[in-house]
């Protein structure tokens, strides 16, 4: 993914390299983001300021696979994505890099939140109605 941040059609640029990614996403990278689940608790812990909203996202894909919450597959599968690309050590900047290693982890991850950002209050809401009938 090669994009440039100055570029008025960065989020469009992103958004059709994402999308590509994506629409790859299968029921088997699903549950591959559950046995690397560990992992990606590692490395959400090290983006600062975004800890909760990984919380999140990690609770939709879990209830969505238990089958707990219908969600599109289109957000089940950006989320997912998000998750493996955070996971997954080839990046488009390693990791190892202080600071900007995990830039474009949280650039993924922050194109998720900004794209689904109806459908993630959706679920946060459905889940606090969860939580109030427990």
């Amino acid at each position: 993914m090669t994009v440039n941040p100055k570029d008025k059609d960065y989020d469009e640029k992103i958004y059709r390299e994402f999308q590509s990614e994506a629409d790859n996403f299968s029921e088997g990278d699903l549950r591959s983001v559950f046995k690397n689940e560990g992992t990606a608790w590692q490395k959400a812990k090290q983006v600062k300021g975004f800890f909760d909203e990984f919380i999140w996202g990690l609770r939709l894909l879990k209830d969505y696979r238990v089958g707990r919450y219908k969600a599109p597959w289109k957000l089940i599968a950006a989320a997912g994505f998000a998750a493996i690309y955070l996971i997954s050590p080839i990046d488009l900047i390693p990791d190892f890099i202080p600071v900007l290693g995990f830039a474009d982890d949280l650039s993924v991850f922050l194109f998720v939140l900004k794209v689904f950002q109806a459908e993630i209050e959706q679920y946060r809401q459905w889940k606090d109605k969860e939580i109030d009938v427990l």
